[in-house]
């Protein structure tokens, strides 16, 4: 969970039992989860099966998202997990992660998460160093230690336990 789109790219291409060529998917476009395939299919088709699961879980899950869910859009609610996802990579932490970042979102405060200031820096890639001064004070879209409200867009593709808790927060 949490791999982006750059690195699931990557991966695919690597696979040499897969054919095919795909372009870098769209963050945020993909379940993270364990795909089978066969020897020979092509990578296009993998991609779309994790594209159509993203979908479906997306779907269902913001039909059912509770009273304190702080984002008023499904892409919103991809964007608001990302960030969760990259925040915490412990499964008991989500929720409370994700109660804390909607209630930033409600009262008008800053996310204040690095993974979003890195991200245009190496579009999900590791940064491999400290993140400098100049790049926290940098106002890019992604940089939530300077603009207020949602990143521009997801930073990764968030799994299904991200977005649940997205959509359900703690208090």
């Amino acid at each position: 969970e949490g791999m982006p789109s750059i690195l699931v790219h990557e991966r695919l291409l690597a696979e040499d039992l897969l054919t095919g060529d795909i372009p870098v998917p769209a963050e945020g476009s993909l379940l993270p989860d364990t795909y089978a395939f066969e020897r020979g299919e092509t990578r296009a088709a993998v991609l779309a099966r994790m594209q159509a699961a993203m979908d479906e879980t997306l779907a269902e899950l913001w039909a059912g998202r509770g009273p304190r869910a702080a984002v008023s859009t499904p892409r919103e609610a991809v964007i608001l997990a990302s960030v969760v996802e990259k925040e915490t990579g412990k499964a008991e932490e989500r929720p409370q992660v994700a109660g804390v970042l909607s209630n930033r979102l409600r009262i008008g405060m800053m996310l204040g998460a690095d993974a979003t200031t890195i991200y245009p820096l190496t579009r999900g890639k590791p940064l491999g160093r400290m993140i400098r001064v100049s790049e926290l004070r940098d106002p890019n879209p992604y940089n939530t230690r300077v603009i207020m409200g949602l990143p521009a867009g997801p930073t990764t593709n968030p799994g299904g336990e991200a977005l649940a808790a997205r959509l359900d927060p703690a208090q």
